[in-house]
């Protein structure tokens, strides 16, 4: 991969100057689709400019996001391959697609009267649910990032399906779980078969830490 081809704040990532963490990303991308629905449901705009805004939102934090885990993994992003930037596209073009169906439940609700006094609970609901795909960004990217490295499934709080109950106590490189698509809490996935949407699973390393998804 190009270097050249990446963002400014991607090559610094990759150059070892910084300037993405998790954290950070995860707080700034609360803040932008939070922003851009609280501000859509409490005027009379057309939805078309803060639907844009929520998309740039997904293209720019995404990206960061996944390089942020793959770099936290170990990975080079100058090794990347097409796989992974390959999923990484797959991924926000899905995105994309969801958020064209949020803005029209947005349009159905703000021609309620029954939000007019909660604008900011139902913006900020709607954010921390859409934040989990990011989450789950962070995920992929680390497990991409440290393929070589073990870790073994662990049952959530939460019932379980036919999927997460045969991986509990699986262990494996990550590369393994990469590759048949099992990352827990990752909402939409076609391999677990709750798809991921309320799995409180984790994967976690010999030394018994959390590392998949980020605490």
């Amino acid at each position: 991969m190009n270097l050249l081809d990446l963002p400014p704040r991607i090559v610094a990532l990759a150059r070892g100057l910084g300037g993405l963490d998790s954290a950070g990303i995860r707080s700034s991308y609360l803040d932008a689709i939070g922003d851009a629905m609280l501000t859509y449901l409490s005027g009379d705009e057309s939805l078309t400019r803060f639907r844009n805004s929520y998309k740039r939102a997904v293209l720019e934090h995404f990206d960061s996001m996944f390089y942020s885990g793959y770099v936290a993994g170990g990975g080079q992003i100058s090794q990347m391959s097409e796989d992974d930037r390959g999923w990484l596209l797959a991924k926000m073009n899905a995105e994309l697609g969801y958020i064209d169906m949020l803005f029209q439940e947005l349009k159905t609700l703000r021609k309620s009267q029954d939000i007019s006094q909660n604008l900011a609970g139902i913006a900020m609901q709607h954010a921390g649910m859409y934040a989990r795909a990011l989450d789950a960004v962070y995920s992929e990217g680390y497990a991409r990032g440290a393929r070589g490295e073990m870790g073994t499934w662990q049952y959530g709080s939460t019932e379980h399906c036919n999927t997460c109950a045969m991986l509990n106590g699986q262990r494996h490189p990550l590369e393994w779980f990469v590759d048949r698509g099992y990352i827990p809490q990752q909402p939409g996935s076609g391999s677990l078969d709750c798809g991921g949407w309320q799995c409180q699973c984790r994967i976690i390393n010999d030394q018994g830490e959390q590392i998949i998804p980020p605490i």
